[in-house]
């Protein structure tokens, strides 16, 4: 199955984890409060931690390794749970992250904030892409670094509850009825002749996945 990953050199995948760290601190400026740990009480079927761990670490040949976030991330972006993971495959990486918690912090801001931010600047506006599975929409957007020579990150992120999702305009209002929402991120490193049809090759497996370790609906709210 074809990709257009590139390898990770000059601790590219360091510095996406980096700005990763930023996104989660612009999503609760304003909005700090001490993170709560999910229970199975809460979340009506399954303890949120045993949904994650059903995602294999093995997805389409792509061989997962988990990473962790630092409580202050956690407790700024008032996430009560995530998940995290690099894949990778003959020397190519992609990050996965996936916050879950209540839809005004997680709505709030979006990685063109965070990634401009960090130096990063934005090329042309983001847009909604299907997903190639059928489990929703998602935003995407690509963002040149300030490093000599400049590389190229695209960013897909959307919203959702059950292991579907939308590229929402305003997620805090489409999802109030939730008391919890999942928030994700999957990054990449571009080449020049990246195609969309290279991205599926690991995004599509990848929201299948999801699809299945997510599939419970979390609570909505009462």
């Amino acid at each position: 199955m074809s990709s257009n990953f590139r390898p990770d050199t000059n601790g590219q995948a360091t510095r996406i984890w980096a700005i990763l760290g930023i996104v989660i601190a612009f999503a609760a400026i304003g909005a700090y409060q001490q993170a709560t740990r999910i229970t199975v009480a809460e979340t009506s079927t399954v303890d949120v931690a045993n949904r994650f761990a059903r995602l294999p670490m093995e997805i389409a040949g792509w061989t997962g390794t988990n990473t962790t976030l630092d409580e202050k991330q956690l407790r700024v972006s008032e996430a009560q749970a995530y998940f995290s993971r690099r894949y990778t495959k003959n020397g190519q990486t992609v990050a996965v992250l996936i916050l879950l918690g209540e839809p005004g912090p997680l709505g709030a801001h979006t990685p063109d904030v965070c990634y401009g931010a960090s130096g990063h600047r934005q090329l042309g506006q983001p847009y909604r892409i299907a997903t190639p599975n059928g489990a929703g929409t998602l935003w995407t957007a690509r963002f040149e670094s300030p490093s000599t020579p400049p590389s190229q990150i695209e960013v897909i992120w959307g919203w959702g509850t059950n292991g579907t999702w939308a590229a929402s305009d305003v997620p805090r209002v489409e999802f109030a009825g939730h008391s919890r929402i999942y928030k994700i991120y999957v990054s990449r490193r571009l080449t020049a002749n990246a195609t969309g049809e290279q991205a599926n090759a690991f995004l599509s497996p990848l929201l299948s996945e999801l699809r299945v370790a997510l599939g419970e609906p979390l609570n909505p709210k009462h």
